[in-house]
Parts: C-alpha cells; sequence; structure tokens
C-alpha cells in the first residue's frame, strides 16, 4: 500500500520533494537485514531535468551504516545512475518498483557490506576541485597514529612517505588510524569530521551504541605539532585510514587546512579527498 503524505514546493533549483508512505511491515527480515517498521516514509526528490536521476532518502538514522545507505540517510537504489537511470522505461511505476525490491533486499540481508564502494566514508567519494592527487606507494608503520611526510613532484601531485628527503621541503602530515569507520561521511567542517570521529552512530541492529573512542584530541594535538614544524605559509594536511566496516583494507580520506586558517581549524571547512582521496590501499597504513 501506498500513500501521499507531502508534497513540498519546488526548491530553487526546481527540484521537488515528495514524501511516501509504504506499508513494509509484509516484507520478511533476515538475520542481518534492515529492520524495518510497519509503515516507512521515504522522501523522494524529482529533479527539475529528468535527465538527473531521482534520489530517495529517509528523514531518521536508523538506517545509518547499512550497506548501500549513504551518509547514513539516502538509499542507493542506482549503483550507476548514470547507465541505469532511464525517464523514459517504465517512469515512477518503475522507479518505485525499484525502491520496493531494494527494501525486500535489505530486509532480506541480501546487501554484501564488503563490496559496497565507499561504505568505510558515507558510501560517497570525497573530492575537492583543484586540490592535487595523493600517492601512496607503500603501507606504513603499525601505529595508530603516524607523522608522513608529503613530498610535491609536480604542481598537482604528493607522494606520502614516512622518511623526508635529506634536502628537505616535505610537509609534515598525520596519518591517523581510526577505531571505526565513518557512515555519515567526513562532513563538511574540521569539526563535523571530529564529531563523527567521536560518535559513531548506534549499532541499530542491536539497539546499543558501540564503544565510543576519543580520538578528537590527540588528531587536534597531532595537527597542531605538525603545522608548527612545516614551513610558513604552507597548508596542513591531515591523512585518515578509515576501517571497512566488513574488513578487508582501510580507506584513505585526506584533508587540507590552509594556512591562513590554522589557528581557526576547528570551524574551517576542510578540504577533504584529494583527486585519490577515497580510494581503497592496497595495505592497511
Amino acid at each position: 500500500m501506498l500513500r501521499l503524505v507531502k508534497v513540498s514546493a519546488c526548491d530553487q533549483n526546481g527540484a521537488l520533494q515528495v514524501t511516501l508512505r509504504l506499508h513494509t511491515g509484509p516484507l520478511a527480515t533476515a538475520d542481518g537485514g534492515l529492520v524495518l517498521q510497519e509503515h516507512a516514509e521515504f522522501i523522494v526528490t524529482l529533479p527539475a531535468s529528468p535527465l538527473s536521476a531521482t534520489t530517495v532518502e529517509v528523514s531518521h538514522w536508523r538506517f545509518a551504516g547499512y550497506p548501500h545507505v549513504l551518509q547514513g540517510r539516502q538509499l542507493c537504489i542506482f549503483l550507476d545512475p548514470a547507465r541505469e537511470w532511464d525517464p523514459l522505461r517504465g517512469g515512477m511505476r518503475a522507479y518505485l518498483n525499484r525502491l520496493w525490491f531494494w527494501l525486500r533486499d535489505a530486509a532480506a540481508g541480501q546487501f554484501d557490506a564488503s563490496r559496497a564502494m565507499y561504505h568505510a566514508v558515507g558510501g560517497v567519494l570525497h573530492r575537492t576541485p583543484n586540490t592535487p592527487t595523493l600517492v601512496v606507494r607503500v603501507p606504513g608503520p603499525d601505529r595508530r597514529i603516524q607523522t608522513g611526510y608529503l613530498i610535491a613532484r609536480t604542481e598537482n601531485r604528493l607522494d606520502l612517505s614516512y622518511s623526508p628527503r635529506p634536502e628537505g621541503g616535505a610537509i609534515r602530515v598525520p596519518v591517523v588510524t581510526l577505531a571505526h569507520a565513518l557512515p555519515l561521511g567526513g562532513g563538511f567542517t574540521l569539526a563535523e569530521l571530529l564529531a563523527y570521529v567521536d560518535n559513531p552512530p548506534l549499532d541499530h541492529q542491536r539497539m546499543r551504541s558501540p564503544l565510543a573512542v576519543t580520538q578528537s584530541s590527540g588528531i587536534l594535538t597531532t595537527l597542531a605539532a605538525s603545522a608548527s614544524r612545516n614551513p610558513d605559509g604552507s597548508p596542513q594536511y591531515l591523512l585518515l585510514a578509515v576501517p571497512h566496516p566488513a574488513g578487508g583494507p582501510p580507506h584513505l580520506l585526506g584533508a587540507r587546512l590552509p594556512a591562513p586558517r590554522r589557528g581557526r581549524a576547528a570551524t574551517h571547512r576542510p578540504r577533504a579527498g584529494f583527486r585519490a582521496g577515497h580510494r581503497r590501499l592496497p595495505h592497511p597504513l
């Protein structure tokens, strides 16, 4: 059973939001599957252009951390919208059927978390235009917080090393291995990033909060130490190795704080995600 709950006015980009309520009670839930209530509401966003894919999300955090849930709320019902979205094939009926099949498979535990792309950091690629490519050739020492060095190979490329070049010129960078994944993503400011690092979402399958590990203080301390040792006027970088919730190699997330704003790093927007910045590493750092 489908019910139209609300239709919002178009936003400044011409997108229309529609809230729908589905009777999800009949969907069978298996061990490890997504726990659904008798009825569930979903916010469907219809872009102004039919060439842009329609998206669907929820207004709560109960799905956060589940495979194919982006940044805690958006349902990834298209693995590749550029190929799978076709507004001329079936219209809204086909889209709603796809949403229903996604819910059916999620409740039945059919999604493999180990194969969910970028699942460790909100399920999305963090990328900031005009930031350099970061190249990592070898794994780092097995430490939670490690000092690395970024060596400029070209204007648009930095290589990560764990021993500075004899002639100097390398930029110090903290390399931190986190205690857990970041299912809500990296945020838009350093303050948001540190909040996600210290406060993982609830484990809703067991209805408890996982053991919180305070890591932000150590990250800020090592950031300050690196900034004090780097050349004047150079940006401060931060690298996070984020564990995948299903095991396997971690993901690498990079952020850059411009030099003039180091003293206000807690509120500045980090330039998170080099062009290689959300790539699965061949080995743990």
